[in-house]
């Protein structure tokens, strides 16, 4: 299990003073990636072979969203495997130790050329499993709600990460971004479930439906669907 501690800078922070969706995924997206880099698979025996990390599924329940200048405890470790793919659980703690965030990802190694899934075993990656009290499962599905309006998701420069696709924490400054800023203001996040379908390439733009009900967001594409479940304040 990797363990650490941040300090909530206006880097991390939304308007309303918070973390921002985009700041807790990519905290988690980062903290994956050094625990995997501690036990022996840095980018010479991934990328640089040709093997790209890409997460397909997250399944995250909070109870609080840490603000702006709070110290929290933040901790990551790999879960049980499913052929190739592997859960890695997250969780972020207030400073007392008080749970804040728990949240599950799935996922897999794709080949660079053909974007095929990799089985890394057969690659002599071998990830250990650990399970800890409380930890969330496999992320479950949920029936999508029509949207309502529809926008345009473009895979910009800015938004695009060394896989040469749009990174999974970028989508969520999209969902964010068609929320109005009124609900927003009055609600705070209490889950959050999506799915990356098919990868977004670099200058690609994706249609996306946004339908609402019952204090939830649903997002539906050709290349993800996301549900956001709020509360009020």
């Amino acid at each position: 299990m990797l363990q650490k501690e941040e300090y909530l800078t206006t880097k991390y922070c939304s308007p309303l003073r918070e973390m921002s969706l985009s700041s807790l995924m990519l905290i988690c997206q980062e903290m994956a990636i050094e625990e995997v880099e501690n036990i022996g698979y840095d980018h010479t025996k991934t990328i640089d072979l040709g093997m790209l990390w890409v997460v397909g599924k997250q399944h995250y329940e909070i109870l609080r969203m840490p603000h702006y200048e709070e110290h929290v405890q933040t901790m990551t470790y790999p879960g049980k495997h499913l052929g190739p793919f592997f859960l890695r659980h997250y969780r972020i703690l207030s400073k007392s130790g008080d749970l804040l965030v728990k949240g599950v990802a799935v996922w897999c190694i794709i080949d660079q050329n053909t974007r095929s899934i990799v089985d890394i075993a057969k690659k002599g990656i071998i990830l250990p499993v650990e399970s800890h009290e409380g930890e969330l499962d496999f992320p479950k599905g949920y029936p999508m709600v029509e949207g309502t309006r529809k926008e345009i998701l473009e895979a910009s420069f800015s938004r695009c990460d060394v896989n040469g696709h749009m990174n999974n924490t970028k989508y969520f400054d999209f969902i964010e971004d068609a929320i109005p800023v009124s609900f927003l203001k009055e609600h705070e996040i209490a889950t959050i479930d999506i799915s990356y379908k098919k990868e977004i390439p670099l200058g690609a733009k994706v249609e996306v439906s946004i339908g609402e009900a019952d204090s939830s967001f649903y997002f539906h594409s050709e290349n993800f669907d996301a549900k956001l479940s709020y509360r009020k304040k």
